[in-house]
């Protein structure tokens, strides 16, 4: 069975019972085709509640961009760690996942300073052949993914909305821009409404598929301090900048164990020790975005 059709009877399941992802795949692994009476028998619900849920599934799937790849837990491009989450969907460049890619993180609200170690950090590391990953919010993720497009070099945007949905709207078209250049991926099936605790799920996602984070600027209680404690805990190098870490106004840095100060940027990859090889990219993305792009972070 195709992943579309798998993903199509899973969401059936999950929007009929309202469960958790762990639960719901639990139960979809004793029924993966679709069939009405089993699946009312399973969720103890008339076959006319699968009928119409199935439906909506339906209009939710027809609705998805052309070029949406589905992929399933245990596909080979799946990342292996993330082994809570049943089904992923993507557009753009999936071989992507196989590359080592380095998540650049921070706040939405970056100083001018920050947007700069930002930009340099996505092309050092591009330059060494890292993908640059990050989550496609305001400031700090947006100017990583432009500098990574500007450099043509790899980017992955982890999104904390469904595939279709862009968030925040200023990035709709850096979000397609990236579809077609390098990779969008979420966890959130089409049919659910986004929550704000997807958003620190879509952090643990970036974890997953990053070999290090670097946090640029955060504040104490901001995405990027919570993915790099995944980071931490999943035994992966957390990167901070020396100017970032001796400044007295942050508490977060010393709150991990073994962080990695580094000088600056063009540290960074020695830093990492590791070498990675990506794909290259190209087109303009200030001809896709227009002049001044930088000025919305």
């Amino acid at each position: 069975m195709d992943n579309f059709t798998l993903a199509l009877n899973y969401n059936t399941l999950f929007l009929t019972l309202g469960k958790s992802d762990r639960y719901v795949w639990d139960l979809f692994s004793q029924c993966q085709d679709y069939s009405e009476e089993d699946y009312a028998a399973l969720c103890g619900v008339g076959q006319d509640v699968i009928r119409d849920n199935r439906e909506t599934v339906l209009r939710c799937f027809d609705a998805l961009p052309r070029d949406t790849r589905i992929l399933k837990s245990g596909d080979a491009l799946f990342p292996p760690e993330a082994d809570d989450v049943p089904f992923l969907y993507t557009r753009g460049d999936t071989a992507l996942l196989a590359t080592d890619g380095v998540s650049i993180v921070g706040t939405r609200r970056p100083s001018e300073r920050g947007k700069e170690l930002a930009r340099q950090a996505a092309t050092q590391l591009g330059n060494y052949g890292y993908t640059i990953v990050s989550g496609l919010a305001l400031g700090i993720d947006g100017v990583a993914h432009i500098q990574a497009l500007s450099d043509e070099k790899p980017t992955i945007a982890v999104i904390g909305t469904a595939i279709d949905q862009y968030y925040p709207a200023e990035h709709e078209k850096l979000q397609n821009l990236i579809a077609q250049n390098g990779l969008v991926v979420s966890m959130f099936h089409p049919c659910v409404k986004t929550q704000k605790y997807y958003f620190m799920q879509r952090n643990l996602l970036m974890s997953h598929i990053s070999c290090a984070s670097l946090v640029v600027e955060s504040s104490e209680g901001g995405g990027g301090v919570a993915q790099a404690k995944y980071t931490e805990k999943q035994g992966k190098k957390v990167l901070i900048f020396k100017e970032v870490y001796e400044n007295r106004t942050y508490l977060w840095p010393r709150n991990f164990a073994n962080p990695v100060i580094v000088e600056k940027p063009e540290n960074l990859p020695g830093a990492l020790k590791t070498s990675a090889v990506a794909g290259k990219k190209k087109k303009s993305v200030e001809e896709e975005l227009g002049p001044g792009l930088f000025d919305l972070f």
